[in-house]
């Protein structure tokens, strides 16, 4: 009767649709205090370890230029003005 366990797959949110995905489904934004601006965690050089604050979006341009307009992200070019 009982079911054997599955492996778990986490499960995140995206900014700019809200919909719920498998992490592996999202692209990784993290907080950089430096520059005052999310960038992409690709860019993040491995010895740079970024603690807090990481958000995640679709991996297709609708949700980020939906997350952009409903300022739930801020660019390096919005940060510097």
């Amino acid at each position: 009767m009982s079911m054997g366990k599955g492996r778990h797959i986490p499960i995140r949110q995206c900014v700019g649709c809200m919909i719920k995905r498998p992490k592996n489904e999202l692209f990784r934004l993290v907080y950089d205090k430096k520059s005052n601006c999310w960038v992409p965690y690709c860019e993040v050089k491995s010895k740079v370890i970024f603690f807090g604050r990481s958000i995640y979006v679709c991996k297709n341009t609708t949700c980020l230029k939906r997350a952009l307009k409903k300022k739930r992200i801020k660019i390096r070019d919005q940060a510097t003005k």
